[in-house]
């Protein structure tokens, strides 16, 4: 899949009323490669994100992902996966808990063995106690690992 376009950003912009998050982003990024975005607070980081997550759209440009407009973001959000601020977990649950709820909610059938291995890539496996006594690094792996049960192409974390 190396060479494969995941994103292009053509003269990308997004405004909010008068003022704008972002603007003049022109990027491409293929399969395999990773790209760091830095800046200060209220930069517009968090919202460029989410367009590439098809969550907001832009105000101004063009932008693909995977060779799809974004115009129709069904066609390719089940190839997204994003992890905000917002962690998603059930906090009474432990991590393997929720692994299995939202497994089951997407109507995924995994062996136990092979949540454990998610848990595993991500640091967490044999923590059966609940989401609410983690730290915040360790509620954002659990974030990341209820990711990965949709085996995304595009993976996009925020802080």
């Amino acid at each position: 899949m190396q060479g494969h376009m995941i994103i292009e950003a053509k003269s990308l912009a997004r405004r909010f009323q008068r003022r704008w998050a972002y603007a003049h982003i022109d990027l491409s990024l293929d399969a395999g490669e990773r790209l760091l975005i830095i800046g200060a607070n209220g930069s517009g980081k968090t919202t460029l994100l989410r367009s590439f997550a098809t969550l907001l759209l832009p105000s101004k440009g063009e932008l693909l992902l995977f060779g799809e407009n974004i115009q129709r973001p069904q066609k390719i959000r089940h190839r997204i996966g994003f992890v905000s601020h917002h962690t998603g977990l059930y906090t009474d649950l432990s991590a393997l808990e929720n692994l299995r709820v939202y497994a089951s909610l997407m109507g995924k059938r995994y062996a136990k063995i092979g949540l454990e291995e998610i848990l595993e890539q991500v640091g967490l496996e044999n923590r059966p106690d609940p989401v609410h006594t983690y730290s915040a690094g360790m509620k954002k792996r659990a974030s990341i690992a209820l990711l990965l049960l949709k085996k995304p192409e595009l993976i996009l974390l925020d802080e």
